[in-house]
């Protein structure tokens, strides 16, 4: 968001930008939630995933690296509890095993659903 408009019907609007700064319209403030970070808000998920690639688990959107998938890792069932759709155009998921403990955040592109 770079600009606001307080409405004359009490409404303020937010004109909308995309990440690579391509103006996408107004909405109304009433209608979202702002975002605290570039990562935005965790919606709900709950699929299950494999992991189809080697790719980083990310400890935070900093981009602190918390481990590596590996091959065997490949092998499992995980469960993806929360998607954040990320300002980078990429989604993320959030992944637990199947003791629900946390893995990290992975980019979804990395992984495929499974039943």
């Amino acid at each position: 968001m770079k600009r606001y408009y307080n409405h004359f019907n009490g409404s303020t609007y937010y004109s909308l930008y995309d990440n690579r700064g391509t103006w996408q319209g107004y909405i109304n403030s009433g209608g979202m939630k702002m975002a605290d970070n570039a990562a935005g808000s965790a919606q709900s998920y709950h699929k299950k995933i494999k992991f189809t690639q080697n790719f980083p688990l990310w400890q935070n959107f900093n981009w602190k690296k918390k481990s590596t998938v590996t091959d065997a890792m490949k092998q499992e069932t995980y469960e993806a509890r929360y998607v954040y759709r990320h300002f980078n155009g990429s989604n993320y998921l959030s992944i637990y095993d199947n003791k629900g403990i946390w893995q990290g955040y992975i980019n979804e592109s990395a992984t495929r659903q499974v039943n």
